[in-house]
């Protein structure tokens, strides 16, 4: 299917080219007819499948579940963010200006070369859109494109978003991954587990039964509090879990099995939904050279910046404390201080 896809995107580029040189060599003008400037979907509700191909043999495929989901290659769930831009890029992109002659010979080569292929259809699977990507102009300020089939390509733009439009139409498999590896709405959370292998009286079990919440050491051998719990914070903490995602994915990293197999991780998170499908990630400190020993042993977060991240989902991730620190939070944080006189 790949080589197909790719043997169409260079036929398409063949055709401009060859259009080109032929409109050249005739020395006439040709009339432009309104399809050949019709970039826009002006109803993106209506696209259910967006394919996108380049001449490396990149390919991206993008199907909608519902009105706000959808799916990457058959396999992944699409970042909600990427997807926005998607929409608002396949919706606005409109004409800046008409690349002069002179200019022609290099647009037409760009896009021979590094052009992304873009293809839009509706529900019934029928082509609703057909257009070739290439680079920006000099100054940045818009992104030549030509539609399927024409002779002549445009500068486009969107006129609320200043700079290249060529970013958005990404055609690297990681750059449409969702990187949330929790997202569950509290209602749907069962229980969560938080173990800190080198502080387990900070560890922590959060058990959560309809409108009922307990909360206990993770190790039989450690205290229960006596005090009662905080109104309202097991559920401010479970709040939590609904969107915490990573900063990037480190998959093929090299070093990843290394560190998986020789570094203890300073914390490991379960979340268990009430179908009982459990999602876990072991949290690696990338460590600051000047931390003591004391802050390798037992930080709870405060002295660290970034972890990797080994997921039961299969990735092994890049996560920023800002994030991922709002889930690492200790047993005695749920429970009420006792008050002094």
């Amino acid at each position: 299917m790949k080589k197909t896809y790719i043997l169409i995107l260079i036929a398409s580029i063949l055709g401009i080219a060859s259009m080109y040189l032929l409109k050249n060599n005739k020395g006439a003008a040709t009339s432009l007819t309104s399809t050949d400037k019709d970039f826009a979907i002006k109803n993106f509700d209506e696209v259910f499948k967006i394919f996108l191909a380049d001449r490396k043999g990149h390919k991206i495929l993008l199907e909608r579940k519902d009105k706000d989901n959808w799916t990457l290659n058959g396999k992944f769930d699409v970042r909600p963010d990427a997807m926005l831009m998607m929409r608002q890029v396949m919706t606005y992109v409109s004409i800046k200006t008409v690349p002069t002659n002179s200019a022609m010979s290099g647009i037409i080569s760009d896009l021979a070369t590094q052009g992304i292929k873009v293809e839009a259809y509706n529900q019934k699977n029928e082509l609703i859109k057909s257009y070739i990507v290439g680079g920006a102009n000099k100054d940045e300020s818009g992104t030549y494109m030509i539609m399927d089939g024409a002779e002549q390509p445009y500068l486009t733009y969107i006129e609320m978003l200043p700079g290249g439009l060529r970013t958005r139409y990404m055609v690297n498999e990681d750059d449409w991954k969702d990187r949330r590896f929790f997202k569950e709405p509290i209602e749907n959370i069962k229980q969560v587990v938080v173990e800190y292998p080198s502080l387990q009286s900070k560890s922590f079990k959060l058990i959560h039964d309809g409108s009922n919440f307990t909360i206990q050491p993770l190790m039989s051998n450690m205290p229960k509090s006596a005090n009662p719990i905080k109104r309202g914070i097991a559920e401010k903490y479970l709040d939590q879990f609904k969107g915490i995602g990573a900063e990037a994915f480190r998959t093929s990293m090299v070093e990843k099995d290394s560190i998986i197999a020789n570094l203890r991780p300073f914390a490991t998170i379960k979340m268990t939904n009430i179908q009982n499908k459990e999602t876990s990630i072991s949290l690696y400190p990338i460590e600051k050279e000047e931390m003591t020993a004391e802050e390798r042993e037992k930080n709870i977060g405060k002295s660290i910046e970034r972890y990797f991240g080994n997921c039961s989902n299969g990735e092994f991730y890049l996560l920023q404390q800002v994030v991922i620190g709002k889930l690492l939070w200790s047993y005695d944080s749920f429970f009420t201080e006792n008050k002094t006189e």
